[in-house]
């Protein structure tokens, strides 16, 4: 039993050192950790200043920037509405006016064809009676001019001057 009870003391011992030597490196690493930090900190309070009014800014301003998101949110949801409501209307518009541009190219060419009839008809109503005017006049020419006595192959209107200048 003595025996056992020295093993277990020389345990007890040997466990006693290990944790001294672990609570050795803890506080070793505890105090360079806190020189660590000390040192973190030197080196942000410059900054620290800059941070809080930058949060304080922060702060301030979202309320602003979101007030102007959702505004900009409902202009561009406006813009969608009218701008389908003015392609809507300028679908109708261009529809109308095709409907028109159908109907007055309708009435522009009955205008035309009834010009184009009546043209016809008025050329051959004058032209027909003309002609047929011009032929009695060539007639009664022809006639008097063979009772004047003239020759029959030669036209009466024309003086002798061209046969002398015939070489």
């Amino acid at each position: 039993m003595m025996v056992f009870v020295g093993i277990a003391a020389l345990a007890i011992l040997l466990q006693s050192f290990v944790l001294l030597a672990l609570y050795l490196v803890a506080r070793k690493t505890s105090r360079t950790v806190e020189i660590a930090v000390d040192d973190l900190r030197e080196a942000l309070a410059p900054i620290t200043p800059l941070v809080k009014s930058t949060r304080a800014t922060l702060d301030r301003v979202s309320p602003r920037v979101e007030a102007a998101v959702n505004n900009i949110v409902a202009i561009t949801e406006d813009l969608r509405m009218q701008s389908a409501d003015v392609h809507a209307s300028a679908t109708e518009m261009i529809g109308r006016l095709r409907g028109q541009v159908i109907r007055v190219d309708n009435l522009l060419t009955g205008v035309l064809d009834s010009i184009d009839k009546t043209a016809g008809f008025v050329r051959n109503a004058v032209s027909l009676p003309a002609r047929q005017l011009g032929g009695i006049l060539a007639a009664l020419r022809a006639i008097t001019d063979a009772l004047r006595g003239g020759a029959a192959g030669q036209p009466a209107m024309h003086p002798g001057k061209d046969e002398d200048l015939f070489i």
